[in-house]
């Protein structure tokens, strides 16, 4: 379970006005926040993570 919330507030007009490149970036990084909660969630329930132990999960770079 994430134990922080983030809330985001603008216009559409300052989003319209920022670099597409920059908010690209953006997009990109909202989609590895999204696939590092789902690893975390697919190994919650492991039997480590449920016996009380460490479970690491480590985003791996894709290489070009």
């Amino acid at each position: 379970m994430a134990r922080f919330v983030t809330i985001g507030y603008g216009s559409r007009e300052g989003y319209d006005r920022t670099d597409p490149a920059l908010r690209d970036a953006a997009h990109a990084h909202d989609d590895r926040l999204r696939a590092l909660e789902e690893a975390v969630q697919l190994v919650s329930a492991s039997p480590c993570a449920v016996a009380h132990g460490v479970v690491e999960v480590w985003p791996l770079q894709e290489s070009p």
